[in-house]
């Protein structure tokens, strides 16, 4: 299923080089990626949705830190932070809130991608 990060929620996104998850909390974890809860190394718990473990990005929020792998996480966070932007300039709407869905995101297909840019 699709996992939904409230944007109004969002702190924080940053690149990291690489996660290390040290225990499982409730997860999945091995051949295909990484999805659940899991205890990081510098980080604590975290919810991890990537099927990589190098190249990821970090949303944190007040409640819950989020790892995602995105296909380009360059690409991944510079439109997240745009979305970002542009709701704090024009003010909040209930759908704006309403949540970052990450598939289209971490998808470069996706309806969320600027056009253009692959």
């Amino acid at each position: 299923g699709n996992i939904t990060i409230p944007k109004a929620k969002i702190e924080s996104i940053t690149y990291l080089k690489r996660v290390r998850p040290i225990s499982r909390v409730s997860a999945s974890g091995g051949l295909f990626g990484y999805f659940g809860t899991f205890i990081v190394k510098d980080l604590g718990e975290a919810q991890l949705y990537v099927t990589r473990l190098n190249n990821v990005v970090l949303i944190k929020t007040p409640q819950k830190l989020y790892v995602v792998s995105p296909t380009n996480p360059g690409k991944f966070i510079k439109v997240v932070k745009y979305n970002l932007e542009t709701i704090k300039k024009r003010g909040h709407s209930r759908e704006e809130l309403s949540g970052l869905g990450l598939n289209p995101l971490i998808n470069p297909k996706g309806t969320s991608m600027p056009s253009g840019e692959k």
